[in-house]
């Protein structure tokens, strides 16, 4: 018999070899003895294949699932990103308002003419000139403005269009 001496051992011991007791193994022929060998160590094998397979596949599972654990996208935790972008946003329009005010106030002294120690025709070109240039830098801000709202309107046009079609895409997975 080729098997290892501990499988003897536990078989003299009254164990089992291959399913089969030693008194059964006496009454055998040789033939019928081999037959039930090659068929346990086959049924071992086999075992043997379909167990590292699992492992194999379940090993494989593990690696792209640890992959896509390292390699996905890091995704901020909305109420601190939220938070933060609240701030700055009410910071930044804080700012703009108190740009306005003080654009209001120019305005102002450009109309009331509070030119203190100017003569009269210094007067004229002084308010001309501050007119020039105060109707530039409103132009310039709302040009500014103009174009910021622009890029909010059309990215709430284009964040609409991807939640219909996430949620067409959701409607055709059911």
């Amino acid at each position: 018999m080729v098997e290892d001496d501990e499988a003897l051992e536990a078989l003299a011991d009254g164990g089992t070899l291959a399913g089969v007791n030693l008194d059964e193994i006496e009454r055998m022929s040789t033939r019928e003895l081999r037959d039930t060998l090659r068929k346990e160590r086959d049924t071992q094998v086999k075992s043997a294949e379909t167990h590292e397979r699992l492992l194999a596949d379940k090993n494989t599972k593990i690696d792209a699932l640890a992959k896509q654990l390292d390699t996905g996208p890091v995704i901020p935790q909305w109420p601190e990103l939220a938070e933060r972008v609240n701030v700055e946003t009410t910071t930044a329009a804080g700012k703009i308002l108190l740009a306005c005010d003080q654009l209001d106030a120019l305005q102002d002294q450009i109309i009331n003419g509070d030119y203190e120690g100017l003569a009269v025709e210094d007067t004229e070109r002084a308010t001309e000139f501050m007119a020039v240039t105060y109707g530039q830098a409103l132009e310039q801000a709302r040009t500014r403005i103009g174009e910021l709202h622009d890029n909010y309107i059309a990215a709430l046009e284009a964040y609409a269009l991807a939640y219909q079609e996430r949620a067409a895409n959701v409607g055709d997975n059911q």
